[in-house]
């Protein structure tokens, strides 16, 4: 029997426009409301709820002067009724980017998150959450969107283009056509004479803390009463809690932030000892492979009796550069599944993506490259395809999405580097404006490609917007100072090896609040979810539970490694590590 809300019957923009009861073919009846200063929420994709809340545009303007912003947020209510004594209240989820939808969080993972922080004990002392999120300022459903192109086609032609161009280093063409389409784009973004509404001036990261400190507050079960946010930030949503945390350090009840940015170095705009860590995976690569063997790794040679390690992990890093160096000199093209070319800058993308996540991307790339190490491209083109339909998010947040083509207004929920680039550059109150090209060059690209090799380059168009990004964000807020002492310990997560927050950064924030802790997960990857980890989960289950901090330098191990290895990479130099459990 369907269920009495399905997700291809709630649409974001009758939760906009109407409070009159509709009907629809497969369902009996939809609640809907138009957005308010309140939450008021009516279900929606089968077994969440839905709001629409209404903020100021400018957190910084009176109220006689303001206009609203319209935040899309969404809910997966608890296990149990909110009367229950073993009701926890509401953790709220930032997935990061900037620019990562919280509504698609929450579909794809909310109760994952909800499965980790609820109680595994059903005692009157267990306690049993919902779980929260919203779509961040210039995001997916929020209102009034930013714009800067003409319609959602325009986006994805230009999105592609940039794409052909390469990375950085690719040809000799292709630094100049990045910069130079990043002009193009922050200058059409932040052009006065735009029609209609527009996010873009209100976009920092400061905005969307006070978004956060209203959500918390209208969470509250006493709207009389102090907001106490219970908040679980990966990444971008790190640097969203730590700015929260220095605005309103008495209203934090519980802080886990996995993923850690460092506050100083975004608020300043030297990002390049972010990616210090990166290299290190790659070699974690190498070593697991070999290890492994084959047919875990298809890209392993079949084992040779007396064989030193080392030199068959340098054969395998041998083997990689060649195949680079081909790919650089002539791509390689295919016609199955569809008539493409395969590029340096497609295979460095996929390694982007795998130093993100090894244990599930570390064989696909192993399989790739024994391909193409024959120069058969089929493997790869078929996880680009595959890349472009995920692209796409698993839930349709729109019924014209479903049934029209993804260009459509209705499915303006995908990842744009525009949203991207107007937080970071509104943070950076115009630090880079009216930067050259060389200045970018030697001020931030070569440091980044100094501190890594393989990552540094892939950013290399991150910052350059702010060149032209002529706005400054409300606040003035120019970072964290001072060790905080928030109303209850933050607890900060970092994998051993991060690609682009590295566990260095999250002590360095970890001593900037008194009291908090810092908990290891000794693995690779971005974020605690790049591997699973019981352990890990048992750490944040009993802090969202108690409050109750790993002991100083805790350390988990994870349940699995990539190519299903049973020991540590020697990548990670574990030295006499202990799994440390509940």
């Amino acid at each position: 029997m369907p269920s009495a809300v399905q997700a291809e019957d709630f649409s974001w923009s009758s939760v906009l426009i109407s409070s009159t009861p509709l009907n629809f073919s497969r369902t009996y009846l939809l609640y809907q409301t138009a957005p308010g200063s309140v939450l008021s929420f009516v279900p929606c994709y089968q077994d969440y709820q839905c709001a629409r809340l209404e903020v100021p545009l400018d957190w910084s303007a009176s109220a006689t002067e303001n206009t609203t912003a319209t935040l899309a947020v969404i809910k997966l209510p608890a296990q149990v009724d909110p009367a229950d004594e073993r009701y926890g209240g509401s953790i709220i989820v930032n997935p990061g980017g900037p620019g990562g939808s919280g509504v698609q969080e929450i579909l794809d993972r909310g109760k994952e998150i909800q499965r980790i922080v609820d109680s595994s004990d059903d005692t009157q002392h267990s306690r049993y959450f919902d779980i929260v999120s919203f779509d961040p300022r210039g995001v997916g459903n929020t209102l009034p969107p930013l714009t800067c192109f003409p319609d959602l086609l325009s986006t994805y032609f230009w999105s592609e283009a940039v794409q052909a161009h390469g990375l950085v280093g690719s040809s000799e063409q292709a630094a100049d056509h990045l910069w130079a389409r990043m002009q193009a784009l922050a200058t059409s973004c932040t052009d006065p004479h735009k029609d209609g509404a527009d996010i873009g001036p209100y976009m920092n990261t400061w905005s969307t803390a006070h978004d956060l400190h209203q959500i918390a507050q209208l969470l509250q079960p006493d709207p009389h009463a102090d907001a106490k946010l219970q908040y679980w930030g990966y990444s971008y949503g790190t640097l969203l809690g730590i700015t929260y945390a220095n605005l309103f350090p008495n209203q934090v009840q519980r802080m886990v932030l996995d993923g850690v940015v460092d506050a100083l170095s975004w608020y300043s705009g030297d990002l390049s000892t972010s990616f210090r860590d990166a290299d290190r995976i790659l070699d974690s690569f190498f070593r697991y492979c070999h290890q492994a063997g084959q047919p875990r790794c298809a890209f392993a040679r079949p084992s040779v009796n007396g064989e030193d390690n080392e030199n068959a992990i340098s054969d395998l890093q041998q083997r990689f550069m060649n195949i680079l160096s081909d790919l650089k000199a002539s791509p390689v093209w295919t016609s199955h599944p569809n008539p493409d070319i395969i590029t340096y800058s497609d295979v460095r993308r996929l390694l982007k993506l795998a130093l993100y996540a090894p244990v599930d991307l570390f064989p696909t790339l192993a399989t790739i490259l024994a391909d193409l190490e024959q120069r058969n491209a089929t493997s790869m083109a078929g996880w680009k395809t595959m890349l472009r339909e995920e692209m796409q998010p698993t839930h349709c947040l729109d019924p014209e999405c479903q049934s029209h083509a993804p260009c459509r207004e209705a499915c303006q929920y995908s990842f744009r580097v525009e949203v991207t680039a107007g937080t970071v550059c509104l943070d950076l109150n115009q630090k880079l404006l009216n930067t050259t090209r060389e200045e970018y060059w030697d001020e931030y690209l070569r440091p980044s490609i100094e501190s890594s090799h393989w990552m540094g380059d892939t950013f290399a168009d991150f910052l350059m917007p702010c060149a032209r990004w002529n706005g400054r964000g409300p606040g003035d807020f120019k970072g964290p100072t001072g060790a905080q002492n928030t109303s209850t310990p933050i607890l900060f997560v970092s994998n051993t090896l991060d690609p682009v927050t590295p566990l260095g950064d999250a002590h360095a924030m970890s001593a900037l609040f008194k009291q908090s802790a810092v908990l290891e997960q000794h693995a690779e990857g971005h974020c605690s979810f790049a591997s699973r980890s019981r352990c890990t989960e048992n750490y944040i289950r009993t802090y969202f539970q108690t409050g109750e901090l790993p002991a100083l330098g805790t350390r988990c191990e994870t349940d699995i490694r990539p190519f299903g290895v049973e020991e540590v990479s020697d990548g990670i130099s574990p030295t006499e590590l202990e799994r440390t459990e509940l």
